[in-house]
């Protein structure tokens, strides 16, 4: 099923003019879905689910990206790597963010609300309460950024100490023993992926 979704959401992006912006949000989202089914097996909850929530959690940016070329371009490389401030950009050039635009759409689609959830609140300051979900895919959301595969020029660095901390219990020291080599995991994935659907 992951991959079947990951061959849909790639679909998706090939339909879409091939500019950097697309080819750059696939990959966030891609490493997202990643990261957020390596946490879902820390936390021994469902990896599927989280894999989809994660492929899905800026599904609105790629919209915007295939409407708005030229202003998400301008975003991109604009350096705000602050999700506040990303979401601020795109709210002053285009009048709404990709969290919005995202929670539009897949419940226009009719999708379940947990993913609608996440779109919705991934940049979030969740609290305590918050769907495991959501903060599942918020944490996947920065382990990609800090795996490379950010949407803006550039990403916080690797300190895969700043997730584990966030995780309840045993969960973080069960992170330790599985992300070691976790960024060169999700690149050569994401190459593999762009090299299936690209042939």
């Amino acid at each position: 099923p992951t991959r079947r979704s990951s061959a849909l959401m790639r679909d998706f992006v090939l339909n879409t003019q091939q500019q950097e912006g697309s080819q750059r949000c696939w990959r966030h989202n891609l490493a997202c879905a990643l990261s957020s089914e390596l946490l879902a097996q820390v936390l021994w909850t469902d990896s599927g689910l989280a894999y989809t929530a994660g492929l899905l959690h800026d599904v609105g940016m790629l919209a915007m990206v295939a409407t708005h070329t030229e202003q998400y371009a301008e975003i991109m490389h604009s350096g705000c790597s602050e999700p506040a401030v990303f979401l601020a950009r795109e709210r002053e050039l285009l009048g709404i963010d990709h969290c919005e635009a995202g929670r539009w759409l897949l419940s226009d689609w009719g999708l379940p609300p947990e993913f609608t959830a996440v779109t919705a609140h991934h940049h979030d300051s969740l609290p305590r309460e918050a769907p495991e979900l959501t903060v599942l895919v918020q944490l996947g959301c920065e382990m990609a950024g800090m795996a490379g595969f950010s949407t803006c020029e550039s990403g916080p660095a690797w300190d895969p100490d700043r997730i584990a901390e966030r995780l309840p219990g045993k969960s973080g020291d069960r992170l330790h023993t599985k992300i070691e080599d976790f960024p060169m995991t999700i690149a050569t994935k994401i190459n593999s992926f762009d090299c299936d659907f690209l042939a």
